[in-house]
């Protein structure tokens, strides 16, 4: 399977509230797959690529080879990884 980096992100903003600024407001952002990337995460079947041996022509190994998916089989069953996805929380502390 093709190797992949992620990178995810969390921002937090605590913000003193009341009149003695004993309570608090915080602000939670955190993103997950900062940079949108595509990647498998998973594959239920591992169909290796075949090679040139495996085609009569150099034409039909070409046409085979313009299917690949940074090279694996297409014929692979996987699960690709979700792209960017963020969640925000604000909890209140008294």
């Amino acid at each position: 399977m093709p190797s992949y980096g992620l990178m995810d992100a969390g921002f937090s903003f605590k913000m003193p509230v009341g009149k003695d600024k004993s309570d608090s407001v915080n602000f939670r952002l955190n993103i997950n797959n900062l940079l949108d990337t595509v990647y498998i995460a998973e594959s239920r079947t591992n169909t290796f690529a075949k090679t040139r041996a495996d085609f009569a022509t150099d034409a039909a190994f070409q046409t085979y080879s313009n299917t690949l998916y940074k090279g694996l089989d297409p014929s692979n069953q996987v699960f690709f990884g979700f792209g960017r996805t963020w969640n925000f929380g604000i909890t209140y502390n008294f």
